[in-house]
C-alpha cells in the first residue's frame, strides 16, 4: 500500500517497465500496477492465502515476478523465489523446509533456456513439496498430477476485485522474504 500509494505519485506516473530479451517492452503505470496487485492479492486471499503463509515461486525476473512479490507481501505472506534455470533438487532443498502452501511458477521455456524442460522441473518440484495446496501457472498449461487447486495467473487476475481488497499493515519484524545461502558448504540455509 505504501509503495503504490497515490499520494506519492499520480496513477498515470510510470511504475514498471519490463524489458525482454527480444527487445520488446511492457510498461505499467502506478495505477495499473496497484490495481493488478490488489486484484491478484484479493484472489489469493479468496483462495485462503494470508498472513503467516509461505509462498514459493519459480519465476523469471520479469513484470510478473514484481506483481507476484507485491501481491503476496500485500497479504502478509512470506515469499521465497528461485530462478527457473536452477536444478530441481537445489530448488527443493530450499523450499521443502518452508512447508509452502502455494507454488507460483513459469512453465514455458524461453528460446534461450537450456537443460531439462521447465514444466518437468515444476512437476518434480510439486511432488517434492507435500505441503502444497495450490499451484499458480504464470504461463502454459498443466496436465500432470497436482495439488488440490491449479490456477492460471490470468484467471486469478480476472477473478480478483481491486475495489474490495483491504491493504494490510504488518509489524516491522514481519518476515517479508525468505532468501537462501548458496548451499556450497552443505544444504542452503534460510535468511529471513
Amino acid at each position: 500500500d505504501n509503495l503504490l500509494n497515490e499520494v506519492i505519485a499520480p496513477p498515470d506516473a510510470p511504475a514498471l517497465t519490463q524489458c525482454r530479451a527480444d527487445g520488446s517492452r511492457t510498461r505499467w503505470s502506478r495505477g495499473e500496477l496497484r490495481e493488478r496487485v490488489a486484484r491478484l492479492a484479493g484472489a489469493l486471499s479468496a483462495q485462503g492465502i494470508g498472513e503467516g503463509d509461505r509462498v514459493v515461486a519459480v519465476m523469471r525476473n520479469d513484470g510478473q515476478a514484481v506483481l507476484v512479490a507485491l501481491a503476496v507481501t500485500a497479504l502478509g505472506a512470506s515469499l521465497s523465489t528461485a530462478a527457473p534455470d536452477m536444478g530441481t533438487e537445489a530448488i527443493a532443498d530450499r523450499f521443502a523446509p518452508l512447508a509452502p502452501r502455494l507454488l507460483i511458477a513459469h512453465t514455458v521455456a524461453q528460446p534461450f533456456a537450456a537443460g531439462a524442460p521447465l514444466v518437468r522441473k515444476i512437476e518434480s518440484l510439486v511432488q517434492a513439496l507435500p505441503s502444497l495446496e495450490s499451484l499458480v501457472l504464470l504461463d502454459g498449461a498443466w496436465t500432470a498430477a497436482a495439488p488440490r487447486q491449479v490456477h492460471s495467473l490470468q484467471a486469478l487476475l480476472d477473478a480478483g476485485d481491486a475495489s474490495r481488497f483491504e491493504w494490510r499493515a504488518v509489524g516491522f519484524n514481519h518476515p517479508l522474504f525468505i532468501l537462501f545461502s548458496s548451499g556450497t558448504t552443505g544444504k542452503p540455509k534460510c535468511i529471513v
